[in-house]
This record gives structure tokens, C-alpha cells and sequence, in this order.
């Protein structure tokens, strides 16, 4: 075997291995970890928000949460659709939605969720998450909902 051939199987060897190495699956965090806490939660506002059709809204109507409680108002805008549909049973919708919060393995958990008089559903868990350490995130996809941490 002359030199040229020899160059030639340890270039294709070497592609083989830089090919190999980049096909390896690498799990990421968005851009850090950042774990939630029960403090950022009562520090949200909400920014901004993405609805199902992954459109871009600014806050036009307000999603609050105090040590325990949380709170949906019409503001500009409705509550959106789409999250009044994970809170109240089917076809409902209201000006302001209330209940309780609680962070369980990694998810916002709402309970005792209520529209007035009327009662939403009995607990609905929501993926909540930050993507740097004053940003915080609720629900992976769309729709979803982006606030600022303020401390």
C-alpha cells in the first residue's frame, strides 16, 4: 500500500469518527438550569404570550399570582381562549378566573379553580419552566405564556 493510499484511509477513517461523534444525541437545556422556585412564581408579570397558532400577543390581559392564590382578568383583551379551556369546562368562559397554586414536581398545578360562582375543573397541571433566570415560561408549545421575574 503506497503513502497516498494510506493518507486516504486515515482521512476516511477520521470522517467515519467526526460523522459518528456528531450523530450522538447531546440533551440541552434551553439556555441554562434554572429551577422555579415558589418565589419566582409570586414575582411573574406577564410579558408576552403565544397563542395556539403560535401568533404573538402582548399582555392584554393579566395573569397574577400571589403566595398561594392565582388570578385570570379580562384586560384589553380576553382571557384567551385557549387557557380558558384548560381551566373551565368545556364551552365556558369568564372575565375572571381564580384558584390556588401549588409547584409539584416541575409543574404549576392549579386547584380549586373558579369563575365567579361557577367551578372550573378540580386540577390542571401546566409545564412551567424557565429559559434564563428572570424569564419563566408556562406551557412548552403553543400556546404559551412568557413573564418576567421582578425582585
Amino acid at each position: 500500500m503506497g503513502t497516498e493510499s494510506l493518507w486516504s484511509v486515515g482521512l476516511g477513517a477520521s470522517f467515519a469518527a467526526v460523522c459518528w461523534l456528531l450523530a450522538i444525541p447531546i440533551p440541552t437545556v434551553a439556555q441554562g438550569d434554572f429551577p422555579v422556585t415558589e418565589a419566582d412564581i409570586t414575582a411573574m408579570t406577564l410579558n408576552h404570550y403565544f397563542t395556539a397558532d403560535k401568533t404573538s400577543h402582548e399582555a392584554d390581559f393579566s395573569w397574577s399570582f400571589t403566595k398561594d392564590g392565582f388570578a385570570l382578568k379580562k384586560g384589553k383583551a380576553s382571557i384567551p381562549s385557549d387557557l380558558a379551556a384548560k381551566l373551565l369546562p368545556e364551552g365556558a368562559s369568564a372575565n375572571e378566573i381564580e384558584g390556588k397554586w401549588a409547584l409539584k414536581n416541575g409543574m404549576l398545578v392549579l386547584t380549586q379553580i373558579k369563575a365567579g360562582k361557577r367551578e372550573g375543573r378540580k386540577e390542571v397541571g401546566l409545564s412551567v419552566y424557565k429559559t434564563a433566570p428572570i424569564v419563566v415560561r408556562i406551557g412548552y408549545d403553543s400556546p404559551q405564556y412568557v413573564f418576567a421575574v421582578k425582585r
